[in-house]
């Protein structure tokens, strides 16, 4: 899983394709593992799983809203204390339904520069379920 503020840029979204980081980065898994994991819990692609998908309302908008695409959990990626503590708690929220949906379902995260510090306040969250490690 990353965390990443790219969803709205070109780069990441080419990315996927062959020679992208994103395509690399499921190659490499796919070396070391055998398979993509990346995109899966208990072998269950991520937007297949109902309790991990976004709740919309036209009235409400987003309700438990996970920034995720494939998988790959997101968050805006400002620099600022504010956002980085959004992204924290969906982080902390996102890894503690995965582990209620299959707790012995091993979790890797992957991040960079300030997607790092949403990690680290991701671990120490109040959302954070005892049962996630880091």
């Amino acid at each position: 899983m990353t965390t990443s503020p790219a969803q709205n840029l070109s780069w990441w979204w080419r990315s996927w394709s062959a020679g992208g980081f994103l395509y690399g980065l499921a190659e490499g898994m796919t070396a070391v593992d055998g398979y993509e994991d990346i995109w899966k819990v208990n072998d269950i692609l991520v937007e297949d799983i109902e309790e991990l998908r976004p709740k919309w309302s036209f009235w409400k908008g987003r309700i438990g809203q996970f920034s995720q695409y494939k998988g790959y959990f997101m968050w805006i990626g400002g620099d600022s204390y504010d956002e980085r503590d959004a992204g924290a708690q969906h982080l902390a929220r996102y890894l503690s339904t995965i582990k209620d949906i299959a707790p012995n379902e091993p979790i890797r995260l992957i991040a960079h520069s300030h997607g790092c510090n949403v990690v680290k306040k991701a671990s120490s969250h109040k959302k954070l379920s005892s049962s996630v490690f880091f």
